[in-house]
């Protein structure tokens, strides 16, 4: 089986390219479309981090180091997505990415303290140090987004609701299983940072049907610039 470790990351990466694609060509460049499609970059930039660890046998500090880097960004992002799209307005949001940059300094600069990297087909697990200091600033976000967009169910216009359900959905049937079975089930421990990006395709599906659902009618015609490239 070893032949094909780094298997379904390979495979995530291309699809989650071609949803890349998929937007870029089709939607609409408004504010909260910007912050999803550089989540959906992060979600592709992690697997293909990983295909390199696992698939081509990159395990180096510096690769390891960069698909950090990229996932520490990953629930600040959500969260401020989130504000976007509810028009909430939050005090102390100016701050939220201090803490993350200054944990991707750390791992950027230290790479080698990334250790016992061990690829399968499906996952790769990492040992580090300061580890449930990293899962504090990791799932709070991820929680208050959770929190936040449920909560205002009920406060939502009809032109967005159906994006809405889509943004909802990506967040609830991605994380929520994943925190229930978590103190369950010890392979999620070991393998955390990759089963739950493997976990994020569903949302990174999901993102894609909130972008498209996004670009019509969502926002002011000033804001509807389709996301192409200039010539």
């Amino acid at each position: 089986m070893q032949q094909y470790n780094g298997f379904l990351s390979v495979l995530f990466a291309t699809i989650e390219f071609l949803l890349l694609a998929n937007i870029f060509a089709y939607a609409e460049r408004n504010k909260a479309n910007k912050i999803a499609f550089g989540i959906l970059t992060l979600l592709f930039g992690y697997q293909f981090f990983e295909a390199l660890i696992c698939a081509a046998g990159f395990k180096t500090p510096t690769v390891i180091s960069f698909a950090f880097v990229d996932i520490t960004f990953l629930p600040p992002l959500g969260l401020l997505l989130t504000t976007e799209f509810l028009n909430k307005k939050i005090k102390g949001m100016k701050y939220l990415f201090h803490p993350y940059a200054a944990l991707a300094l750390y791992f950027l600069f230290n790479g080698e303290g990334i250790s016992n990297v061990h690829c399968t087909p499906f996952a790769v697990s990492y040992s580090y140090g300061y580890s449930y200091v990293y899962a504090f600033f990791y799932y709070t976000p991820i929680v208050a987004t959770i929190y936040l967009l449920v909560s205002s169910k009920n406060k939502i216009s009809k032109k967005k609701r159906n994006a809405y359900i889509a943004l909802t959905s990506g967040f609830v049937i991605t994380f929520v299983p994943f925190f229930i079975a978590f103190p369950f089930v010890r392979e999620l421990h070991l393998y955390a940072e990759s089963i739950l990006c493997k976990m994020a395709f569903l949302l990174a599906i999901f993102l894609t049907f909130f972008i498209l659902l996004n670009s019509y009618g969502a926002e002011t015609s000033e804001e509807k610039n389709v996301l192409t490239p200039k010539i």
